[in-house]
Order: C-alpha cells, then structure tokens, then sequence
C-alpha cells in the first residue's frame, strides 16, 4: 500500500462520534465465544440499527411464520456475518437514505443487491449470510469516497457521465486507488467477520474492473 493509498484509508476508518454504538456491536462479533443474546444486548443500545436487523429478519426472505420481536432473535435469524456487514454500514454511515453526500440511491441499491445476492445463494446452496454481506457491500468503496471526500467524488462522477470515460480509471487518477480497491481495503481493516465484498481484490490497486449486480423480489428489504 502506498502513501496515498494509506491516507486515504486512514480517512475513511475514523468513525464519528456517534458511531460508538455500532463498533461496540463490531467488538463483540470478534468475540468466537459470542452468542446471540451477546450481539442483541449491544445492538439494543443502537435504535436504528436493531430496527433495521429486526426489520430484515421479519422480511418475507425468511419466510417465518413468527414475528422476531427484539434484536438477539434477530441477530440469531439473519446471523453474525449479516449483523456485522450492517453495524458497519451503520458505524460508517453507509446505510443512512438521507446523508446527501451518499451516492444516488445508494442505500437503497445496496440493500436491494443484498436480498438479490442471498436469493442467488439459496438457488445455489452457497452460504445466505455470506452472500448478504456481499451483495451490501460489494460498492462500498463509491460510498466511502463520497463521505470522506464529497466534492471531489461528486466531480469524478460527473467526469466519468460526461467524458464516458471508466469510473475507476477516473478515481485512480484522482485518488490514487479505484473504489473496489479501497472498499476490499475497508474490509480487511473493519474486522475479520467481513468478506472482500467488491469485485477486486485490495492488491489489484491499478486494475479497473466493471460490474453489475440485477435485483428482483427485494423491495420489502430496501427500507428502513
């Protein structure tokens, strides 16, 4: 990693303050010994994000006849790995609809390509709560440059639509690391529970890469 790459990852892993709450809910996930009713007393102390873990395990994609009333029965029907990809997206402001820094509809993208990658897994027998967590945050890197560096990642988009030019050639130009770089970088430094999301891998740091991620059957997911 060079200098700049540095900088800029040291940028993006200072939380505010007010992101105590979801690190607390990171710290014990890295617990082996934790279990749900562990995870649900920490996220207790966060509103929004135990809603929104309530919220997606009562969605119609776990088919449960019960409704899950309070967080650890929650934590316990989406798993650790889903918990832990949204106290992230929490703790770091990637899941929040109304931070205008964000890109356009983010959150509800993120969400959406969330629900559409657990669906692929069923179909493919691969592991749901895994590909949860990939599909949340297999853009991230787009976010943490928007929250951490607004103006000049609202002008690289704005380049990139105007010039035709790669999105990722644009940042790495500006930036010194593309967004699926910095996002697979995120990653390994947030905590171990986390899977490299993106479509790079984090020692690719000069290669740009192209993806797209269809959803269907997720608009239950996409809020809170």
């Amino acid at each position: 990693m060079d200098a700049a790459q540095k900088e800029l990852l040291d940028e993006v892993l200072s939380l505010p303050g007010q992101a105590q709450t979801a690190l607390a809910v990171l710290r014990v996930l890295d617990d082996p010994e934790a279990a749900a009713d562990d995870v649900g007393l920490r996220l207790q102390a966060d509103q929004a994000l135990s809603t929104r873990a309530v919220y997606i395990a009562n969605s119609s994609f776990y088919g449960r006849v019960s409704k899950v009333a309070g967080p650890a029965e929650a934590a316990a029907v989406i798993g650790f790995d889903t918990v832990r990809s949204l106290a992230a997206g929490v703790a770091f402001g990637l899941l929040d609809s109304g931070n205008s820094a964000l890109p356009k509809s983010y959150s509800a993208h993120a969400t959406a390509s969330a629900a559409a990658a657990s669906l692929l897994a069923e179909r493919l027998h691969a592991p749901v709560g895994d590909a949860f967590s990939i599909g949340l945050l297999h853009d991230l890197g787009s976010a943490l440059l928007a929250l951490r560096r607004p103006e000049e990642a609202a002008q690289t988009r704005e380049d990139a639509a105007r010039t035709g030019l790669g999105l990722e050639q644009l940042e790495l130009a500006r930036f010194g690391i593309h967004h699926g770089t910095l996002g697979a970088l995120f990653i390994r430094s947030v905590g171990p529970g986390f899977h490299e999301a993106h479509h790079t891998g984090a020692d690719d740091a000069r290669s740009p890469s192209r993806h797209r991620t269809r959803s269907r059957d997720t608009g239950d997911l996409r809020k809170p």
